[in-house]
């Protein structure tokens, strides 16, 4: 899988108080020409394994807006919720595969990573956009 900077928008990000957290960084899609001009890939990867002093939970999601402020937030695609005991670094939330986007996206995107129940201790991830699944060491 190939990999590129622009399409990232969140990079070894790092949260803990319990809430909802958007990515670093929000993609312009239609700043290359055109929003999604063929089917994409949201990937999640945590990167260091997720503790907890309690029993939190994350809900992973990758939402859309017709602005940069997301006044507005459309919900694309949500996880459902994922204990912290799941999150080691090298779990996708979205699956190896990704989850594809077809259609349905507005001008903007960014991910968001809610967590619940209770605050974590550690823990960070990516989140990125790619045409294509991650097969780096795809165990199928």
């Amino acid at each position: 899988m190939i990999n590129d900077v622009y399409n990232y928008m969140a990079k070894a990000q790092a949260e803990t108080t319990a809430a909802a957290h958007a990515s670093d960084n929000i993609i312009d899609l239609k700043a290359a020409g055109d929003a999604l001009v063929r089917p994409v890939r949201f990937h999640t990867l945590i990167t260091t394994t997720c503790t907890s002093g309690g029993s939190a939970t994350v809900v992973f999601g990758l939402q859309t807006s017709v602005d940069a402020a997301f006044t507005s937030p459309i919900d694309l695609w949500t996880s459902a919720a994922i204990a912290v005991a799941t999150l080691a670094a090298g779990y996708h939330p979205t699956g190896q595969l990704g989850v594809t986007l077809n259609s349905g996206c507005k001008q903007y995107v960014r991910g968001i990573a809610t967590i619940a129940v209770a605050a974590l201790t550690a823990g960070a991830w990516d989140m990125w956009l790619t045409p294509d699944a991650d097969t780096n060491n795809f165990t199928a």
